[in-house]
């Protein structure tokens, strides 16, 4: 039998596979061409704006914020009011389901006494309705509580040990009615300060020479005459 065979066969298939490898070899072009495009965007034409946003994601500013300066009296030198570390206990509301329970626990595990454990129910009282925020549950703990608390912390998810610096007098009933007392700042002086460098919970002076001295006590020693 004779067999018929198609010349034309191998000019198409030739004539597709110059077509197919066309688009392939476009195709590869484009796509280097748009690569190396966006090379030169990123490191020629906007390279300032994007080493900038590269920094801004890689470091985080927190400003630390002084502490109040020290009062002494000017005679003698001898120190009056200092800042003493303070540790607290503060949870958030929304994240506990049964806040009597949590506080039967805690107080068992650090050893809080009847008073302070009577002080953090009406805490939890008066801020039954509050969800949102943080609470602060129970403050000025021992070194004891503290090392109590830290063994413990990972069963209490919700609450957070807290330090700051608080004011102490050293003789209370002595220089207390000279100093003053400190107190939040108001809303009012947040919004209308043009020059506002305080934290959001920080303390100014409200009477006295912590009033008077407001000015020079961050970080610096303010005495009495």
């Amino acid at each position: 039998m004779l067999q018929i065979l198609d010349l034309a066969s191998p000019e198409k298939n030739l004539r597709r596979l110059k077509r197919r490898s066309t688009f392939i070899f476009i195709s590869i072009f484009l796509i280097s061409l748009i690569g190396i495009a966006q090379i030169l965007n990123l490191t020629v034409f906007n390279k300032q704006n994007y080493i900038t946003v590269s920094e801004n994601n890689r470091i985080i500013t927190t400003p630390i914020y002084p502490s109040r300066g020290l009062i002494k009296i000017a005679n003698t030198g001898e120190l009056v009011t200092e800042n003493i570390v303070s540790n607290s206990l503060v949870f958030s509301p929304k994240k506990i389901n049964n806040q009597t329970a949590l506080l039967k626990e805690l107080s068992s595990k650090i050893g809080l006494s009847k008073e302070e454990s009577l002080r953090s129910e009406r805490i939890l009282k008066k801020n039954s309705k509050k969800i949102n925020g943080k609470i602060t549950l129970i403050e000025d703990l021992s070194s004891q509580q503290v090392a109590k608390f830290l063994l413990s912390k990972n069963q209490f998810p919700s609450i957070v040990l807290k330090s700051e610096l608080k004011r102490f007098v050293l003789d209370d009933h002595l220089f207390s009615h000279a100093l003053g007392y400190l107190g939040p700042i108001s809303k009012e002086v947040r919004q209308d300060s043009e020059d506002y460098k305080y934290s959001f919970e920080a303390k100014v002076g409200k009477s006295g020479i912590e009033k008077s001295y407001e000015k020079t006590k961050e970080n610096e020693e303010a005495q009495i005459p």
